[in-house]
């Protein structure tokens, strides 16, 4: 029953994840896609108040899990590709990315750490609650998810090289999602 639950944890996750990573144009779409965001926050503050019973952290797992996930990472995505480690799509830096710039890392480096910290920013709220009702496994399970950023835009970038696909996000966004959401339901078994 548990690699049921993950697995179709995972699919939601990998399609909820690709659909929230697309580019919106007019404000209709841009609705649209706060609203996938919003279904990719609902379970991190569903299991929250599963472990405490306590609906303010309902309110405060779901309102930091969103914004967390609408925390952009666009200047990261191409993992060094753009020239002289500039950021994709001409895209500005976040706020931890212009912190890691104090050390010096090569653009790829830069770029993996960037979304990895990133990747850790969606799971923190929750996995702050896992640790705090001694969920020790649950934890590990949320850090080893929000540290799968970079391997699944790697996963990408290696999709593009080896021609299948045009896009790494194609590969990388599900990727991501399916991990993300596997891991909230391992954490929950």
């Amino acid at each position: 029953m548990t690699a049921i639950l993950v697995l179709v944890a995972a699919a939601g996750g990998g399609f909820l994840y690709r659909a929230r990573g697309r580019r919106v144009t007019d404000t209709r779409a841009a609705l649209i896609k706060d609203f996938i965001v919003a279904w990719l926050a609902m379970p991190f503050a569903l299991i929250a108040v599963s472990w405490t019973e306590s609906p303010f952290l309902f309110v405060a797992i779901f309102g930091l899990t969103f914004a967390a996930l609408l925390t952009g990472h666009a200047s990261h995505i191409d993992l060094g590709h753009a020239e002289d480690g500039a950021p994709a799509d001409g895209q500005k830096d976040e706020w931890y990315a212009r912190w890691l710039r104090r050390f010096d890392l090569p653009p790829w480096w830069h770029d993996v750490a960037a979304l990895a910290l990133n990747g850790c920013l969606i799971v923190l709220p929750l996995l702050l609650v896992a640790l705090a009702t001694g969920r020790w496994e649950a934890a590990l399970w949320l850090l080893a998810a929000g540290l799968m950023k970079p391997p699944a835009y790697c996963l990408g970038w290696v999709a593009l090289e080896e021609g299948w696909t045009d896009d790494p996000l194609k590969v990388a966004e599900p990727a991501f999602g399916a991990m993300l959401w596997g891991a909230l339901a391992l954490a929950t078994c």
